[in-house]
């Protein structure tokens, strides 16, 4: 649907897999509009800090030379109690010469409820370890190097820390692969010694979480 830009007026894309949203996000641009209008027909929004009243005033606004416009609002369930009222009755009339892209990282119950209204809505979660050390494999693939699948498993081990729920992200996957492939230079295989660069990573974020946590029941007591 998002490659062929074949939307409702309105959609939402939930979840914590923030490197599936962007993704999403850039396919759907490149299906709506060509690049040369982008200019006229292409807005990026963030909720709580740009005014509600220029985001869905954009929204209502007719595209220039194509079909459709694409306004894109990143932490939707930011919107204060007004973004969400004006959510809500924009919801009930929406432009049908525009796709509104609510992007929000909460899921389930701690999803807003005018953001449950949206009738087109996709669950970003991340991926399971198969999933995401098979998608490492092809994004080294596309960088051009060869990334071993047993090295792959040790990479995302070593960036599931940070998640808080044992998977790695893919936004994380994604930076430590690039300098992976920036390290090795001309070779073409990466290696298990090579991983050296991002353990030093994982443990410098690991050791700062704990810090935060501790510095964080500190300040509670």
């Amino acid at each position: 649907a998002f490659a062929a830009g074949k939307l409702s007026p309105v959609v939402l894309l939930a979840g914590p897999e923030t490197l599936y949203a962007e993704e999403l996000s850039a396919g759907l641009l490149a299906a709506l509009i060509p690049a040369d209008l982008q200019p006229f027909n292409y807005n990026r929004f963030r909720a709580g800090q740009d005014p509600t009243e220029l985001i869905f005033g954009t929204a209502g606004t007719l595209p220039m030379f194509t079909e459709r416009r694409l306004v894109i609002v990143q932490d939707a369930s930011e919107f204060d109690r007004k973004g969400m009222e004006e959510l809500v009755r924009y919801l009930a009339s929406p432009s049908p010469s525009t796709v509104l892209l609510l992007i929000a990282e909460e899921t389930g119950e701690k999803l807003p409820a005018a953001l449950k209204k949206v009738t087109e809505r996709y669950t970003l979660w991340r991926p399971f370890p198969g999933e995401a050390v098979t998608w490492a494999v092809e994004r080294a693939r596309g960088l051009g190097k060869t990334l071993p699948e047993e090295i792959a498993q040790e990479l995302f081990a070593l960036c599931g820390g940070d998640s808080g729920d044992g998977r790695a992200a893919l936004v994380d996957l994604a930076v430590e692969i690039e300098k992976l492939c920036l390290s090795v230079g001309e070779r073409k295989s990466i290696n298990a010694d090579d991983l050296r660069v991002v353990g030093r990573d994982a443990e410098a974020r690991v050791l700062y979480q704990v810090e935060a946590a501790v510095a964080s029941r500190h300040l509670g007591q």
